[in-house]
């Protein structure tokens, strides 16, 4: 599993680096099957919200983690979305 973390770290860094202020990624919980991320930012107000999942999925596939949306929360202020590997 410190694999998978290492790699879902490195991608959220290059997701926020591409994306920020726009969107932030940040993690909530890492399982062997799992990942849950809470996103932030003005995208919540004014865009299509999984066009930034796919976006993260994306970013997840670079670093060779292949991943599916599971579940998507919607809060006033974020997004928190389960990603299933």
């Amino acid at each position: 599993m410190k694999n998978i973390a290492e790699k879902v770290e490195k991608a959220v860094k290059n997701f926020n680096s591409r994306n920020s202020p726009f969107s932030m990624a940040e993690i909530i919980a890492i399982s062997d099957d799992k990942l849950k991320v809470s996103f932030l930012g003005y995208f919540l107000e004014r865009y299509n919200r999984y066009d930034t999942f796919e976006n993260f999925k994306a970013v997840l596939e670079e670093e060779g983690i292949k991943s599916e949306i599971e579940n998507v929360s919607d809060e006033e202020s974020e997004a928190i979305v389960t990603f299933r590997f």
